[in-house]
């Protein structure tokens, strides 16, 4: 036989002790109350908890989901007021002279010099109804700002699509801007006049 003592046989050689069988049977019993404990009362408050849980969760992904529907639902009417505004700026007739009236108008209004103005407007054909009119301005920097925001005031649908600024020879930071602008109108090529 081995010098040493199994474990199964020491366990069974101390049980023949009074005092070791009473502290094993307690032993044993608190274990069996654990488990109990642990299947009666923690384990169905445990999947409640998960339960819980995963519920909050999905009604947190449901309130972000209806919050990102009302959000694009705000952001499609904004779209839908913005386009109906540019249609009618888009139905609006225009002329040459009218075009020629209110942009020199609105560029007086803010303080700037209209040096030269060329205006152009498309033949029949894919263009119909763009006019183009290229605009030299003299003035402020902030001035030259009023009257680039002041175009989406006109009637018409009118923007600036280009424009090159040059430091003026003025003093007191005057600026001297080349601007491309052009009016789009619905049936405006019958408009020259």
């Amino acid at each position: 036989m081995s010098p040493f003592i199994s474990w199964r046989d020491f366990f069974l050689y101390s049980l023949r002790h009074p005092k070791v069988r009473r502290a094993a049977y307690a032993a044993a019993a608190l274990g069996v109350l654990d488990l109990l404990v642990l299947g009666i009362l923690w384990a169905p408050v445990a999947l409640r908890h998960h339960g819980l849980a995963d519920s909050l969760e999905k009604r947190r992904q449901a309130e972000a989901q209806t919050q990102k529907a009302l959000d694009e639902a705000g952001r499609c009417r904004e779209l839908e007021k913005r386009v109906g505004f540019l249609e009618a700026k888009w139905r609006t007739p225009a002329t040459q002279s009218d075009l020629v009236d209110s942009i020199t108008g609105l560029a007086r209004r803010q303080g700037l010099r209209v040096l030269a103005q060329d205006f152009s407007a498309a033949d029949e054909g894919k263009d119909k109804g763009v006019f183009r009119q290229t605009l030299t301005l003299a003035g402020s920097y902030a001035s030259l700002r009023r009257f680039l925001s002041g175009l989406e005031d006109l009637p018409t649908l009118t923007v600036a699509q280009q424009a090159r600024l040059e430091q003026g020879a003025g003093p007191g930071g005057s600026l001297r801007a080349t601007l491309q602008i052009t009016t789009f109108t619905r049936g405006g090529a019958e408009a020259h006049g």
